[in-house]
């Protein structure tokens, strides 16, 4: 993941609890006729037993890593609970923070909201 992470750009949006940016991997763009199949498959993992629901602990995570056709690098979507104690991400919010990281920033970005660490990336060197 740090590999991933050292591409983020300068630029970001920063309040109280929310942090944002887009990644740049510029050759590594998610492609126009893949949105319907990156956004489908956000939907078939945000449930219980893909990477949404219960996060044990700080620090868990849980990620996805797939393939496009149109792409010879593969995606990710990684989200991480960075506060105490236990909690549930609901299936929902899972799917609207990964969606608006897609629809927002054409190779992916990043997003902390709420001790919560969302990722969606095109091209993901942690996945290989």
């Amino acid at each position: 993941m740090a590999s991933t992470l050292a591409a983020v750009q300068a630029d970001s949006v920063q309040a109280d609890s929310v942090e944002a940016y887009c990644v740049n991997h510029e050759h590594l763009r998610w492609q126009v006729q893949d949105e319907d199949i990156v956004l489908e498959t956000i939907k078939s993992q945000c449930k219980e037993g893909g990477i949404a629901g219960f996060f044990a602990a700080k620090d868990a995570y849980k990620r996805h890593c797939f393939k496009l056709d149109s792409s010879m690098e593969p995606s990710e979507f990684y989200i991480q609970w960075r506060g105490n104690g236990n909690q549930t991400l609901d299936d929902d919010i899972c799917a609207e923070q990964l969606e608006k990281l897609v629809r927002n920033c054409a190779t992916g970005g990043q997003e902390v909201l709420f001790e919560w660490l969302y990722l969606a990336v095109s091209g993901s060197k942690s996945c290989e």
